[in-house]
């Protein structure tokens, strides 16, 4: 150690200047990311609900839209109303990033016998229009709801649609003086690339300031503070610098890495620092002060590490590309972090820089002192054990406090712990859908909200049909009549749109008569000849007769999960009552339903592999098989305690959730791994299993407790975030964090002190 730290010093200058590169490289890298707003982060590989939208896409247009309800302000349809209708649909029809639109305003209306060209519309023809919207139903693009007549515009962008031509198109909605609510798949989807933006900036720099409040009131030292926290922000800086690079997308999943690598790679940094700062207080040389730091705090800065990316690292057998770039680059950005501070603060800390807190004598991280030497360097500090604990009890008020939680009191927690867990886990589900990403306050949350109110209906499902016989024939028409009755008889569809219906209702209006579906096939053929000569087919977005093709729109009454399943019951169901067509049921909702469930069984594989590698690592620095187990078993009962606590809080299992299990068993086993290797220590050197276990708990009280409360404070920066998502990551690891480090401190010691 002393020659590494006599390379930075002497070699000093050109380091600085290596840095200073290292960091103008990163910081072009982050001017070159690219923001992934897409729903597939969402989707599990290999779906077979994917497979069924690609195949219905070949034939059909984009399954993605994006919902308009333009408020006209009045109580009735007036010729006005229509006119500027009429203007709004023309300008989404001629849009170039939109495949098709559905509206109240096509260019030609057939109302009865009348032809209505809406581009020439007369007053006299507002009674033909009106009987025309009437005779829809509740697929009728206009809606009188509120005293206020309301015009439902469906549109289905292509792949190309972004963020700027939602701001086009609102800019038409506001010149054409109408209120109006956004809603739809595609609008979710590009309000994400706004948020993850607005995360970008606004939630790692907040996790830093968080983090710097609580380490600058326990260093009492400014700057002290500031270079505690300098690995952190480096590390996340390298990382987003190294995405940008590899031209690497950031997803609203990936957008986590940053504030992790801040929150999570502060702890080493917090250690180095105030190790050096403990030795200036008493009067060590600079020099001298980062060489005994590095022998000190190196070992266990350099498991901590280790022990952290495996955590994310376990992540990867989940069946989902994004979590799988989140573990990479969370675990990346930790190594960086790591590396950031065996490189970065000694080579400034050599330097002339005073790091003496405002009151001397403060030895934050004589924990790790004692677990850096560990079996084979028990001899290196010349400081006596009693020196050190007396100087600690002054400061650390809270170990008698814990100490008294010791024995019994220990065990009543944890079977409090598993009493709580007992409660909630029973209560633990796995919804999980586009709603769930987003807090209540925003635009997307009240833009469903109100489309639904409206419009009974706002992100679409999909039943993708496939024929034996010639799709257009009354009998299969008769068929799925029945079947729609079905949907809206359950009460999960709000509304149901098929090429059927669409025919009877123009069908019924050419005969002057209610919807009626043809009565023979020679009707139903020509009724589509008819239709086919239109510049405009409105039903080739449902139909192909040529291909046996055809897809169903539905709206369902809510995203959960039992009304998705009620959905594919009923459609299960007309399978097997008809053997010529298949049904098959797809959609984005589904998607999100089927990665949940695939979470569910990845999070178990990604559990078991993260306690295997982080217990191989364990042997490794304890060489005790016994020791190493004990140090898990704080972890795992605070793996039990999650699930209790997500089932209570009412927070379901879903791809945000699902990580954090394998990140608190990487992060919260470091304070087991500290208490531990302290114990050990004593113990080697003669003392008692009661005694070490005593001393242990004065030397990693303070540093355990102060990265707990920096890691948990630190991600309450995620409060800021728009999405509800992260809000839980936030809430699930102040339960992990306290649960881990109170079991560390307290039931632990309980078990190692009785141990011969």
């Amino acid at each position: 150690m002393e020659k590494y730290a006599q390379f930075l010093s002497r070699h000093r200058r050109p380091l600085l200047a290596v840095f200073v590169v290292i960091n103008i490289l990163a910081l072009i890298g982050i001017f070159r990311i690219q923001l992934d707003s897409g729903f597939d982060v969402f989707m599990p590989e290999n779906s077979a609900y994917k497979k069924v939208m690609d195949s219905m896409e070949e034939y059909f247009s984009s399954s993605e839209n994006i919902i308009f309800l333009a408020d006209a302000g009045k109580q009735e349809l007036d010729l006005q109303t229509v006119e500027k209708f009429r203007e709004f649909q023309k300008f989404l029809e001629k849009h170039e990033h939109i495949e098709y639109v559905t509206g109240p305003a096509p260019e030609i209306i057939a109302s009865g016998r009348n032809l209505v060209r809406l581009d020439t519309l007369q007053v006299d023809d507002l009674d033909y229009l009106r009987e025309y919207y009437t005779s829809m139903g509740d697929i009728a693009p206009v809606v009188h709801h509120d005293a206020s007549v309301f015009g439902v515009f469906e549109a289905f962008p292509d792949k190309s649609f972004r963020n700027e031509d939602i701001h086009t198109i609102e800019d038409k909605l506001k010149q054409l003086g109408f209120s109006y609510t956004i809603s739809g798949e595609i609008y979710m989807q590009l309000k994400v690339f706004d948020y993850i933006l607005k995360i970008l900036l606004a939630v790692p720099p907040a996790a830093l300031l968080l983090i710097l409040i609580v380490f600058r009131f326990q260093m009492r030292s400014m700057k002290a503070t500031f270079f505690s926290i300098l690995p952190a922000g480096i590390g996340a800086l390298w990382t987003m610098g190294t995405v940008g690079w590899l031209g690497n997308e950031v997803s609203v999943v990936t957008v986590l890495a940053p504030i992790f690598t801040v929150v999570i790679g502060s702890a080493d940094g917090l250690h180095f620092v105030a190790h050096v700062q403990e030795e200036e207080n008493r009067g060590v040389k600079r020099m001298d002060a980062v060489v005994e730091t590095l022998r000190m705090v190196g070992i266990p800065m350099i498991i901590t590490t280790v022990t952290s990316m495996a955590g994310f690292l376990a992540l990867l057998v989940m069946n989902n590309s994004a979590i799988k770039g989140l573990a990479l680059f969370a675990s990346l950005g930790i190594l960086m972090a790591g590396a950031a501070t065996w490189y970065v603060l000694p080579l400034i800390l050599t330097g002339s820089v005073n790091l003496r807190s405002a009151k001397a004598g403060v030895k934050l991280s004589a924990a790790e002192g004692s677990s850096a030497q560990g079996s084979d360097d028990q001899d290196t500090d010349n400081q006596t054990a009693d020196d050190q604990t007396a100087g600690l009890r002054e400061i650390v008020p809270s170990v008698k406090g814990l100490k008294r939680l010791w024995g019994w009191p220990s065990w009543a927690l944890v079977l409090l712990i598993v009493g709580v867990a007992a409660l909630g886990i029973p209560k633990l589900t796995t919804e999980f859908n586009m709603l769930s990403i987003y807090k209540d306050y925003t635009v997307v949350q009240r833009g469903f909200e109100r489309t639904m109110e409206i419009n009974n209906g706002s992100v679409p499902l999909f039943l993708y049909a496939e024929y034996d016989a010639d799709p257009l024939d009354p009998e299969i028409a008769g068929e799925f009549a029945e079947l729609k009755k079905t949907y809206e008889e359950s009460g999960r569809v709000g509304k149901y749109i098929d090429a059927y219906t669409v025919m009877s209702l123009m069908y019924g209006n050419m005969r002057g008569i209610e919807a009626q579906y043809p009565e023979d096939m020679q009707q139903s053929k020509a009724l589509w000849n008819i239709l086919s000569r239109r510049e405009e087919n409105p039903l080739e977005h449902f139909i192909d007769p040529e291909a046996l093709k055809s897809r169903i729109i539905i709206f369902p009454s809510d995203l959960q999960n039992q009304t998705l399943d009620e959905i594919e019951e009923i459609a299960d169901a007309f399978n097997e009552a008809h053997s010529g067509i298949t049904l098959k049921p797809t959609g984005a909702q589904f998607l999100f339903r089927e990665l949940n469930l695939s979470m569910v069984k990845g999070q178990v594989s990604s559990i078991l592999l993260a306690f295997g590698l982080i217990f191989i690592l364990l042997l490794v620095f304890l060489r005790d098989v016994r020791a190493a187990f004990f140090a898990l078993l704080p972890i795992l009962l605070t793996v039990i305690s999650l699930y209790g606590a997500m089932g209570l809080l009412g927070l379901s299992l879903n791809l945000m959730t699902a990580t954090i299990f394998g990140i608190t068993i990487g992060v919260g086993i470091d304070y087991a791994v500290h208490f531990t290797s302290v114990w050990k220590t004593f113990k080697l050197r003669g003392l008692s299993s009661q005694e070490a276990a005593e001393k242990a708990a004065v030397y990693t009280a303070r540093p355990i407790i102060t990265n707990g409360a920096g890691i948990s404070i630190g991600l309450s920066a995620l409060l800021f975030s728009p999405l509800l998502i992260h809000l839980y990551v936030s809430e699930m690891m102040w339960v992990s964090m306290i649960v881990s480090a109170v079991l560390s401190l307290t039931w632990l010691p309980t078990i190692l002190r009785r141990r011969k």
